[in-house]
């Protein structure tokens, strides 16, 4: 299984997981930056597992995958300026005051933030428009069927090597 092959690009899948490591890294930055290293090891083999989990279902649509994964790049801008502005990751209050704020109430918020929160977007969708270029439009059964599976055992395993005792898994 080779994930990294310069002069086979249709066997790489470093660039889906790129992609995914794109869209987790905001909340690995802030748990390294409130010195939740072990919250922040844990939290990016967890969420990168629950994004290639459903690679074996499109291992025959893999680019497919990849655009269906949009939406969440859309917030990707959001989160990293939530951090940087008001050290607090993105949760579910903040989308829904993006998702409830008309435009004179964004303007209000962000007014003196527009220039930054722009390049940041622009920077994250070259990204993702470059990467996405590069994934690769199928993959074997064999290989998305391994990735698929090692990313259910990560999930499974979890609440073992989660050290918060209030989660849905109580040992």
């Amino acid at each position: 299984m080779k994930f990294w092959k310069k002069n086979n690009r249709k066997q790489s899948l470093m660039y889906l997981v790129l992609i995914n490591l794109m869209i987790t890294v905001s909340d690995f930055l802030f748990f390294l930056e409130s010195k939740q290293f072990y919250v922040a090891i844990l939290g990016i083999v967890v969420l990168n597992s629950l994004l290639l989990l459903p690679v074996f279902f499109f291992r025959n649509h893999l680019r497919l995958y990849a655009w269906l994964l949009l939406p969440v790049i859309l917030i990707v801008p959001l989160a990293f300026a939530c951090i940087i502005y008001y050290n607090v990751p993105i949760n579910d209050s903040i989308v829904l005051l993006v998702i409830n704020t008309n435009i004179n109430e964004a303007w209000e918020l962000l007014k003196s933030f527009v220039l930054p929160f722009l390049i940041i977007i622009l920077v994250a969708f070259v990204i993702y428009f470059l990467l996405l270029s590069k994934v690769p439009k199928q993959i074997s059964f064999k290989t998305s069927a391994i990735i698929s599976l090692c990313s259910l055992f990560i999930i499974i395993i979890f609440p073992f090597f989660d050290g918060n005792q209030s989660t849905y898994f109580k040992r």
